[in-house]
């Protein structure tokens, strides 16, 4: 496949591709070296096809189908790979949907993540103080709704007689409010661990936790004043990606994500500083399934919340899982990374994955490690990572509740500063009904990249089948708690949201990003 990725070249290519693009016209004014030949390659790469994908409300058809129009017409729905198996995906044939790995700081002025290194190229890191992003092709959408459906629209060029905008993301504000629309946008490729230089940072590991809407104020900005925490528009990628690409409102139609895992064993073999956990006959757990070891009769066996306390060994990662036999017994063996000493009836608890394990996904397929669908890990599409077992709490979302128990959604516009336990200056984008039900339809902001429930539905295979866990307030300020858990199951998705918790509330199973 031709495209960007050929065209970049390698680290050799950059200081000449440079000083070319320094005697072009203008266009790519304050950027870096590394950003001007990024430009250059997209520039090259776009081919003005239109995507688009019409979806019947849910009270006109109940479907969870879209229909493929223009470009998008006749374009074979993907099939997501594994880590052994290769998957196929008409769609990497054009620049705009494919992506590529990268090192990133943001802007002090807006939080605009600039590249600073791409993988395979000198200085590009996973660990230590830096975040790893996912780079793409800026492209041009809409959201557009008629009385009986609605449209999600994209290409990798402006069609200004479409009304086409550029993504949210894309847009760099300078400190007088100018815009500039940016040939490429960053999102942080995983949940956030807790970096060796103790920030949250996005990096393979275990995923950080106990993390809140007013903690991410705090937190991110001891990274810069960029810095706040994920957009919802960072969860809306995959709504667009999964409507244009296989024309569903219905995520876990192809991507189950880590909600099914709620699961437990008992070590039976006591071993020291072993490089495997020895647990009765079990087929419960899989390869890159995160576990946590506790002696008997700890909270933690029961709700996990006293995991560090108690814990023998704590969210370590199972490389590969195999029988064993030990004095005449057979056993299941949980090779882990990394050692333990364990002891006969600890109990072994399933915990969400670890963040970077859909790098292990072939190529540059949307997929999942082992299997999409079987709910014991979390998937990628577009080169980001969702649905770990962790829910993602939006750092620029905050609902209030409304007198008839619904929610109004309010998202904070770049550069708008957070602030807790407030949502001042925030954009009202929508109002999610009350009561806790199963979505129809969804509704996506052009301008913030939010999105919100707009209409209930009547199961989890039918309309958007995500569900609202709406809340029996009547006020309040609530944090936006997207995806689902470990045991969620059919009830998680890309647009399930929990609308219960007051702005500071964390436990485990609360996670952020970058």
């Amino acid at each position: 496949m031709s495209g960007y990725r050929d065209r970049l070249g390698n680290h050799q290519d950059h200081a000449r591709i440079a000083a070319a693009l320094e005697e072009s016209s203008g266009i790519y004014s304050g950027m870096s070296s590394l950003e001007k030949q990024i430009a250059r390659a997209f520039d090259e790469s776009r081919t003005g096809k239109v995507w688009k994908t019409r979806f019947y409300k849910y009270a006109t058809n109940n479907t969870s189908a879209g229909t493929k129009l223009l470009d998008n017409a006749g374009m074979a729905i993907p099939t997501p790979a594994t880590d052994s198996v290769e998957g196929v995906d008409p769609y990497l044939d054009y620049a705009v949907f494919r992506w590529q790995r990268c090192n990133y700081v943001r802007d002090d002025s807006d939080g605009f993540a600039r590249p600073t290194a791409l993988k395979g190229w000198p200085g590009y890191k996973e660990e230590g103080a830096v975040d790893v992003g996912t780079l793409k092709m800026t492209f041009y959408w809409k959201y557009e709704e008629g009385a009986t459906y609605y449209d999600i629209i994209m290409s990798d060029t402006p069609h200004p007689e479409l009304g086409l905008v550029p993504w949210c993301d894309a847009v760099k504000i300078d400190a007088d409010g100018n815009k500039t629309v940016m040939p490429y946008f960053i999102v942080s490729a995983f949940n956030s661990v807790t970096a060796s230089d103790g920030l949250l940072r996005s990096q393979p590991g275990a995923s950080a936790y106990n993390q809140s809407y007013n903690s991410q104020v705090t937190d991110y900005q001891k990274k810069g004043t960029g810095y706040w925490g994920s957009r919802a528009s960072r969860n809306t990628l995959q709504i667009i990606w999964l409507a244009i690409k296989y024309a569903t409102k219905n995520s876990q139609k192809y991507f189950s994500g880590c909600t099914s895992f709620d699961a437990r064993g008992t070590v039976a073999v006591a071993e020291t500083d072993a490089s495997r956990i020895v647990i009765t006959k079990s087929t419960s757990f899989e390869r890159y399934n995160t576990v946590s070891v506790s002696k008997s009769g700890a909270a933690s066996n029961i709700d996990r919340q006293s995991a560090d306390a108690y814990a023998t060994a704590n969210r370590v990662l199972i490389t590969s899982v195999e029988d064993v036999t030990i004095s005449g017994t057979t056993y299941t063996a949980l090779n882990i990374d990394g050692t333990v000493t364990t002891t006969v009836g600890e109990i072994v608890t399933s915990y969400p994955c670890h963040s970077g394990i859909t790098d292990t996904v072939i190529g540059l397929y949307d997929g999942a490690p082992v299997s999409c669908t079987n709910g014991k890990h979390g998937y990628r599409i577009g080169g980001v990572e969702y649905m770990n077992g962790q829910a993602v709490i939006a750092a620029d979302t905050v609902m209030e509740f409304q007198s008839d128990y619904s929610k109004n959604v309010y998202v904070a516009e770049r550069p708008t500063k957070h602030v807790k336990d407030a949502h001042t200056g925030y954009k009202l984008i929508g109002n999610i009904l009350p009561g806790d039900y199963y979505q129809g339809d969804t509704h996506l902001d052009m301008s913030t990249g939010g999105h919100n429930a707009m209409a209930k539905g009547g199961g989890d295979s039918v309309g958007v089948g995500d569900y609202i866990w709406g809340g029996d307030n009547n006020s309040g300020l609530r944090e936006y708690f997207q995806g689902g858990l470990l045991w969620s199951g059919s009830r998680a998705g890309a647009c399930s949201v929990g609308c219960w918790n007051v702005l500071g509330d964390s436990d485990w199973y609360y996670a952020s990003c970058d």
